[in-house]
């Protein structure tokens, strides 16, 4: 059996449909934006 996987996109505009899931994820937009700004930084020092 063929597992189907979805991309985090895909999952992601899914999810926010649902007004309670995106009202949260817009509370938490400031921090997610920075923590890949920082993940972002930490590969380029590799």
């Amino acid at each position: 059996m063929k597992l189907k996987t979805k991309s985090f996109d895909s999952l992601l505009n899914k999810e926010l449909k649902n007004k309670d899931f995106k009202k949260e994820y817009e509370v938490l937009s400031n921090e997610f934006t920075l923590a890949k700004e920082i993940i972002k930084l930490r590969k380029k020092e590799i």
